[in-house]
């Protein structure tokens, strides 16, 4: 069966668990909202590694109004890519640490800004305009989680596979404690489902990087968020 949409989603678990029962059915929106998070923020576990998915279709442009030295964030933001002030002419901003931002600005001094840097909910420039400027964020944005009201989104359509291994993935120590269903040893193999699902976000990285430079992997500069 294809799997395009929430419920098929849903549908396409529970086969591959052999388990239709409502104890199961209660747990798999769970299953898909864990497999959104670790999508999204990757896992050190040194048993269970696995990458953050930031990919090209996880870009997203937004406009800013810079008039003081901290706007708001977009609502969808994860990371940001690069920041530019749309000056004549362009300006592109230099990405500091907060603790290097500190260092380098006084917040008194005004003038075009030359860095940015992410401070809680806020994009902080510096120096602190000296006018009001428009700025174009370019950012990773959060994956729009799958609900029963929102049947599908870009990942489920690119890679139905991430998901159903990663429900998978999480659902099996619930089935292994619960010790039930007829098949309930299909999914006992934490290993298959982890190795399915991570591989799966390697591979959506590694295509995006091959999109977007022709197949010569740029590594993504390590941008560090508080």
């Amino acid at each position: 069966m294809s799997i395009t949409t929430y419920s098929e989603l849903v549908t396409a678990a529970q086969n591959w668990m052999a388990r239709s029962d409502s104890g199961i059915q209660a747990r798999i929106p769970e299953f898909i909202t864990l497999t959104e998070d670790l999508i999204t923020w990757g896992s050190n576990d040194p048993e269970f590694p696995i990458p953050s998915l930031r990919c090209r279709q996880m870009e997203s442009r937004g406009t800013l109004t810079i008039s003081s030295a901290y706007t708001s964030l977009p609502t969808d933001f994860l990371e940001p890519i690069r920041m530019k002030i749309n000056s004549d002419p362009v300006r592109y901003l230099e990405y500091v640490t907060p603790q290097e931002f500190d260092q380098r600005y006084i917040s008194s001094n005004t003038d075009l800004p030359k860095a940015f840097t992410i401070e809680g909910d806020y994009i902080r420039v510096g120096p602190s305009p000296d006018s009001s400027y428009t700025g174009e964020l370019l950012y990773y944005r959060t994956i729009p989680a799958l609900t029963v009201s929102n049947t599908t989104n870009w990942l489920l359509t690119a890679s139905p596979g991430t998901y159903l291994y990663g429900v998978l993935f999480h659902a099996t120590p619930y089935v292994q404690a619960a010790g039930v269903g007829v098949n309930a040893d299909l999914i006992s193999d934490t290993l298959y489902w982890y190795r399915g699902f991570a591989s799966r976000v390697n591979g959506l990285n590694t295509a995006s990087q091959a999109s977007k430079y022709g197949g010569v992997l740029i590594p993504r500069p390590s941008i560090s968020v508080v």
